[in-house]
């Protein structure tokens, strides 16, 4: 018999298989389910990443306002357990579904700070995406140099790693 947690990881699995499977519904609706057990159990871990995946799959359904709340919750539940990889998964994912609704005043900080959790805790890899990012941000802003300037760092990590 599986424990409590395995089951919601591979919930977390299956939900992600059916939203790129093109099965957006069964996807929220395991989602759902998985987010609630996750509570029951105090699986906090489990929690953060059924936000997330909430958050991505309203995003990707066009539900942004759904996707922000949902976001939200998994920065400040991050935040609270001060679990560095989660909050900057969590930031990224965030800024991003505020970027497309062009509220990107609100994702630049967000941005912003993923990138410096990625430099405090020596994560090239979280880094170099961070800065790709932030480029990705300005040059919706139509500022090419700032763009630039995000897109080399980028490189610069990539080939220091």
């Amino acid at each position: 018999m599986q424990n409590i947690e395995s089951i919601i990881l591979d919930n977390l699995d299956k939900a992600k298989r059916l939203r790129y499977g093109g099965d957006s519904n069964e996807s929220l609706s395991l989602l759902e389910e998985t987010l609630s057990l996750a509570r029951e159990a105090g699986f906090y871990q489990g929690e953060i990443k059924a936000l997330g995946a909430l958050g991505l799959a309203h995003k990707n359904l066009g539900h942004f306002e759904e996707a922000i709340a949902f976001l939200h919750e998994a920065v400040a539940l991050s935040r609270k357990l001060s679990s560095w990889h989660d909050l900057n998964v969590s930031l990224k994912n965030l800024g991003s579904a505020l970027s497309e609704l062009g509220r990107t005043e609100e994702a630049l900080p967000l941005y912003e700070e993923a990138r410096d959790i990625c430099a405090r805790q020596d994560d090239l890899k979280g880094l170099a995406t961070s800065e790709v990012f932030l480029g990705n941000l300005h040059l919706r802003l139509e500022d090419l140099d700032l763009a630039e300037v995000h897109y080399l760092a980028a490189e610069e990590t990539i080939l220091c790693d």
